[in-house]
């Protein structure tokens, strides 16, 4: 299987003028190619929609919704999803803001027949708990079970320093292997201070890193422990590795080092971190600082050794797209070009089609969605005239697949 190219799309919660990185990489099928557009439209309760497209350049809706939240809130946020050994797709999500104590669950084994959703009760026997925030999925092959953490506040529980009692975190899980029974929750992690952003991580048996974020005042960055169990028991914090005011933390295995991805949401910038023990830390320069407020950045690999980054310029008045480029995915990036869309955009989304790319993108100034042609990121042609994309849908990912899918999802 051979990559067109791979995008590192920067999506999730605004925090400051960074988002959170998640790392995305498309794969294109070598025969009858079709590209699938997952998607949902606001407010949070329409649920999840599809979109298709067998060139890249014309959309069609497939005029329904796949999975309408049906707990709790009736709203669906934070997906996490893991796709279990017997090829079933788990998927938890947070069900409500405030005020619930459960998180939300269905399963699928080929994305269009969904399981009935269940609010799954993980804090009832806490009746103060005040949110269920963010579940995260995590499957140890060792036990054969799945892990579930997530952050809660219980007012007064615990020692709060100078936070806020109602944003005294802790992370709590639970345990299952079918998604009908659950392990009676315990708390996952106190490391003697509030405590959000945990991310699992197995670098071996018996050999795990969890990194986490100090939430406390002033500190606000990012520490590890480590334990031989995922459940832990895990060793007292490190020191931080990050400046104070950091979050966030995402973590990719690239060769032999660890790279630790975060917002430095206080510099308005978003920093890395690699690592080959978790030990010692040396920075790598993600990405770029190009003097300037920076979101909804994509990685474009045009060949072996040579990268585009296509970036929003966030300050004012400007709010439009550039291009930097880059001999390495991980920068820096250099010669940030003029801005090759119109004010009042952003939400670029690059699909290869032929020899050109095609760069969606959100003209919200003039609440439409736009589309660029380009076959070397020096020269545009506005094509958005050419372009059919369904009314109302949001950002979502592109995924290459066969038409027999989407004959079976029509």
């Amino acid at each position: 299987m051979g990559a067109d190219f791979g995008k590192c799309k920067m999506k999730g919660m605004l925090k400051g003028n960074v988002i959170v990185v998640v790392l995305i990489v498309l794969f294109v099928s070598c025969n009858r190619k079709a590209y699938l557009f997952s998607t949902f439209r606001e407010p949070a309760t329409s649920g999840l929609r599809l979109a298709y497209s067998y060139d890249g350049y014309h959309w069609k809706d497939f005029d329904t919704t796949f999975l309408k939240p049906t707990v709790d809130s009736n709203v669906m946020r934070d997906p996490s999803i893991v796709k279990g050994p017997d090829g079933t797709y788990h998927l938890v999500f947070t069900s409500a803001w405030k005020g619930s104590k459960s998180f939300g669950y269905a399963s699928s084994k080929d994305l269009i027949h969904w399981s009935e959703e269940r609010s799954i009760p993980v804090m009832n026997n806490e009746s103060a708990t005040l949110n269920v925030w963010a579940p995260e999925l995590f499957y140890a092959d060792v036990s054969g079970q799945y892990i579930i953490f997530w952050a809660s506040t219980i007012p007064f529980r615990f020692p709060k320093g100078e936070e806020d009692e109602n944003n005294n975190h802790r992370m709590y899980y639970t345990t299952t292997k079918d998604f009908q029974t659950f392990s009676e929750t315990k708390l996952f992690l106190d490391p003697g201070f509030s405590v959000i952003d945990c991310v699992l991580v197995k670098r071996g048996n018996n050999d795990y890193v969890l990194v986490l974020k100090d939430n406390t005042r002033p500190n606000r960055n990012i520490k590890v422990a480590f334990a031989n169990n995922p459940l832990g028991p895990y060793s007292k914090a490190s020191e931080p590795f990050t400046p104070n005011f950091t979050e966030g933390p995402t973590v990719a295995k690239v060769g032999d080092d660890y790279l630790i991805y975060y917002d430095q949401y206080r510099d308005k910038i978003f920093g890395a971190m690699k690592t080959k023990d978790f030990k010692t830390f040396t920075e790598a320069k993600l990405f770029l600082d190009p003097g300037f407020s920076v979101i909804d950045a994509v990685i474009v690999k045009k060949t072996a050794q040579d990268y585009v980054l296509v970036l929003k310029d966030n300050t004012r008045p400007n709010r439009n797209l550039k291009v930097a480029f880059s001999n390495d995915a991980l920068g820096a990036y250099t010669g940030v070009s003029e801005a090759f869309s119109g004010k009042l955009t952003e939400g670029p989304t690059v699909v290869k089609v032929g020899k050109d790319w095609l760069i969606y993108y959100d003209a919200y100034g003039e609440k439409r969605y736009a589309a660029m042609k380009t076959n070397d990121f020096n020269s545009f042609m506005d094509v958005s005239a050419e372009t059919v994309i369904p009314e109302g849908h949001k950002h979502g990912t592109i995924v290459p697949v066969s038409r027999k899918v989407i004959k079976r999802l029509k």
